[in-house]
């Protein structure tokens, strides 16, 4: 009899309209309970315990509010959008029940899943599985249900964190798969210059297969130095929007990840045909330009040419930074032209380096770490390399290349893809100029926003501020980018730069070839079809794609080293990096493993621990007690299986 009651549906309906409803992410913790974030607002919405078993970590949902013993609360009612669908993760056989873990932090949920028989019996506990998630609790679902589609590979397969890293942001293993053939001819052989009687030399690393750059050198009666920059030429063999054209263009960049990389263009023309062995002749772009006895480099002599060179001698890194260290090295240049070409190359890059010292800005030299594997992919070791004077002489030449072609292509279209950044972030100008003020360095803030006054600030800081200021400095700077039109870089200190030294690797560096080619050629008004063909969001979106992909696999790569190893109780001297909401990050600089130091391991009441971000400083009860760059010893707590995290605590 109640059910056609109408005055019941009418109160149900007022009930429904007035019932308060918010959709956002689900927000997981390590501690059962979890919040909602709503889009475009930062305050987050509890979410109790005892509903979160209806969701998974990254969902889009809908949820009621209430008010719950005095305090506001989501609960979950509907599914919008599914974080999981097609996902990487492991198998738990328990009993004739099969279930799948996905392998994403804070994902913890074992997903009932289907196999067929055949399958089952191949499968075990920890074996890799794709799957698709085709039922969930809010969506009228019982239980999270997982469809498996295939078969990834058996839990003892050393692979897996790359496979699973790379799935995880849809990026092939493979290098590119693609009929060469019509790659491998020079179609502008006909306007190169023969400077094949030049003794050009190559240095890299000495398993390098992909060698795009090669360097002569001399100096006239002025004292000057004249260098040429050869770099290879895959534009004269790959025409735009051909088919590996566009592939190059998907990929952007060839992605150099620890025990693997991933080559833009297949490695038979980036590693054979492209690559500027020794003794052979190759198809290049050069760069001929003058930098006077003072290492200023002189702007009118800049000239861009095809030629076909010939490598006489390819040199490593390692042997000629032992051999111009004098450091017991048993190595010595193959021949009297090849030392001298060492010789003048070395004394060019002193004569440069004193310049951009003075005129400009340097790099700060920090410490690279490189994992050691087998064959079979086990992590046997971790290297800790800084660079040494072989690799500054190289880099100091290609930078003078890059200035270069940026000017090139400035003076000629005032276009190209030029790479930029804006120095200082200017919603800090103010307080940048308070905080420099501190240490002797007056700016107004007009005028901190132009290239000069940021080199001048740094070049100052270089000298006179310790490790802390440089940490804070580097904070307050913005990201670097990619602009079409010419704008200064304040990093490097230098008005205009355009890398072009790397186009087997990066395919802004062939636009930019084919961007001077067409100049030289007296072809410029073609440059606008070379440059509506690339948008700088799809690079900039490989480049973070690719930076994000490296780390995630670093820190798994880490957590297996620190397992093996035994590190879990072990003593570490570490460097203070960045400091988060509740805790502080560490590098060790044994073996560059950054770990976590939450709160509850800095201080025992919560209330009177501060973790200053802008700052980089950790306060107890008002006073600093670490800040960033401050060296720490560490001790290692655990190490969480699921996010890969380390976590350690601080040493007093």
């Amino acid at each position: 009899m109640f059910q056609n009651n109408q005055l019941l549906k009418k109160l149900k309906k007022n009930f429904q309209k007035n019932k308060k409803t918010v959709q956002g992410i689900v927000k997981k913790t390590n501690y059962g309970f979890g919040f909602l974030k709503k889009k475009k607002i930062y305050r987050k919405l509890f979410i109790p315990s005892i509903y979160m078993n209806r969701v998974i970590n990254g969902d889009l949902i809908l949820a009621e509010l209430k008010i719950e013993k005095g305090r506001e609360i989501a609960i979950p009612i509907k599914l919008i959008k599914s974080f999981l669908k097609k996902f990487i993760g492991t198998i738990k056989k328990i009993g004739n029940k099969k279930y799948v873990i996905p392998v994403y932090p804070y994902i913890q949920e074992m997903i009932i899943c289907n196999f067929d028989s055949e399958i089952f019996n191949r499968v075990n506990t920890g074996d890799w599985i794709e799957s698709e998630l085709v039922g969930h609790k809010l969506s009228g679902s019982n239980f999270f249900y997982a469809k498996i589609l295939k078969f990834i590979s058996k839990k003892t397969n050393n692979n897996i964190p790359w496979i699973v890293t790379l799935y995880r942001y849809q990026i092939e293993c493979q290098e590119p798969k693609i009929n060469i053939s019509k790659y491998i001819t020079d179609q502008e052989e006909k306007d190169r210059k023969d400077l094949t009687n030049l003794n050009f030399i190559t240095i890299d690393n000495s398993n390098t297969k992909d060698i795009d750059d090669a360097i002569f050198i001399k100096k006239n009666i002025l004292k000057e130095f004249i260098i040429y920059i050869a770099i290879s030429d895959p534009t004269a063999y790959i025409k735009q929007n051909s088919e590996l054209d566009i592939l190059a263009y998907k990929k952007s960049f060839t992605n150099y990840l620890p025990g693997l990389d991933i080559p833009m263009i297949p490695r038979e023309l980036s590693e054979k045909i492209y690559s500027i062995h020794p003794n052979k002749n190759k198809s290049t772009l050069v760069c001929k330009v003058k930098i006077d006895k003072n290492g200023f480099l002189i702007k009118k002599s800049i000239n861009f040419f095809l030629a076909t060179i010939q490598s006489k001698y390819k040199l490593s890194y390692e042997k000629v930074s032992n051999w111009i260290e004098n450091n017991n090295s048993n190595w010595n240049p193959k021949n009297i032209e090849t030392e001298r070409q060492l010789n003048l190359l070395f004394e060019f890059f002193k004569k440069r380096f004193l310049w951009r010292k003075y005129h400009s800005l340097i790099f700060q030299d920090r410490y690279e770490y490189k994992f050691i594997f087998d064959k079979e992919k086990n992590i046997i070791g971790i290297d800790k390399e800084i660079r040494r004077i072989a690799h500054r002489m190289v880099e100091e030449a290609m930078i003078v290349a890059n200035i270069a072609s940026a000017i090139f292509l400035s003076k000629n279209i005032k276009k190209g893809i030029y790479n930029v950044h804006s120095g200082f972030n200017s919603y800090s100008f103010k307080k940048i100029s308070r905080f420099l003020e501190n240490y002797g360095v007056k700016l107004s803030i007009k005028n901190i926003g132009s290239i000069d006054n940021f080199s001048e600030a740094r070049r100052f800081l270089n000298i006179y501020s310790d490790s802390y200021i440089h940490f804070r400095m580097k904070k307050l700077q913005s990201f670097g980018n990619i602009s079409l039109i010419p704008e200064p870089h304040f990093a490097l200190g230098v008005q205009l730069y355009s890398t072009w030294t790397s186009p087997i690797r990066k395919y802004t560096d062939m636009i930019n070839h084919r961007l001077i080619k067409l100049i030289i050629k007296k072809k410029s008004h073609l440059c606008n079809d070379v440059l509506k063909k690339i948008t700088i969001s799809h690079i900039l979106e490989v480049k973070n794609k690719n930076r994000l992909i490296e780390k995630e696999l670093k820190k798994w790569l880490y957590f297996i080293f620190i397992k093996n190893n035994n590190f879990v109780n072990k003593i570490f001297l570490g460097e203070i990096t960045d400091i988060y909401k509740n805790g502080i990050q560490v590098q060790l600089k044994k073996i560059g493993c950054y770990v976590l130091v939450p709160f509850y391991l800095i201080h025992y009441n919560k209330e009177e621990i501060y973790f200053n971000q802008i700052l980089g400083i950790v306060l107890i009860n008002g006073k600093v007690k670490y800040r960033v760059s401050d060296i720490v010893k560490i001790f290692i707590r655990d190490i969480n299986e699921n996010t890969k995290i380390v976590v350690a605590e601080i040493l007093n």
